[in-house]
């Protein structure tokens, strides 16, 4: 005969799961384009009298590279919690380290295609590949426990 136990089956629960993807992409974005703000009023401080970039030009290309970094970063993720942890039954901490991981090594592979087109040299590329890796563990730290919910109409033999 089956009871409900006091521990309820956790399962994954998909919304959640999305929102965190969607806010991943989002802070891509968004980082890329405060990155590209702050960058161009550094430049603008130290030089004042050199002619830079429009800001505008500056904005789309840091927000479309944003946008394909946060795209490849949660494919990566989602991978590498897809292999290493499917059901989300490790800790918070492991969790964020499996998609720091998993989001750095797409940035690795895109900063190789790009090769020498790329206008930022290799403590740049460490520079970058680190705060994507931090903000992908602390995004999974802060989420991880919204992404299992328990199901109370799953019932457990005893």
């Amino acid at each position: 005969m089956s009871t409900l136990n006091r521990q309820n089956a956790a399962v994954c629960d998909p919304g959640s799961v999305i929102l965190t993807m969607l806010l991943g992409v989002c802070l891509g974005v968004a980082s890329a384009a405060v990155y590209a703000i702050g960058s161009h009023l550094a430049v603008a401080l130290a030089n004042p009298w050199a002619a830079a970039p429009p800001l505008m030009v500056e904005l789309l290309f840091s927000t479309f590279t944003g946008l394909l970094f946060s795209l490849a970063a949660l494919v990566g993720a989602s991978l590498a919690l897809g292999i290493f942890d499917h059901r989300l039954q490790t800790s918070r901490v492991a969790q964020g380290i499996i998609a720091g991981i998993g989001t750095v090594l797409p940035g690795l592979g895109l900063f190789a295609y790009f090769g020498q087109s790329a206008a930022i040299g290799f403590g740049g590329i460490v520079g970058v590949l680190t705060f994507i890796a931090g903000a992908s563990f602390t995004l999974m730290y802060v989420r991880s426990r919204a992404h299992v919910a328990t199901d109370p109409h799953r019932r457990q033999r005893h």
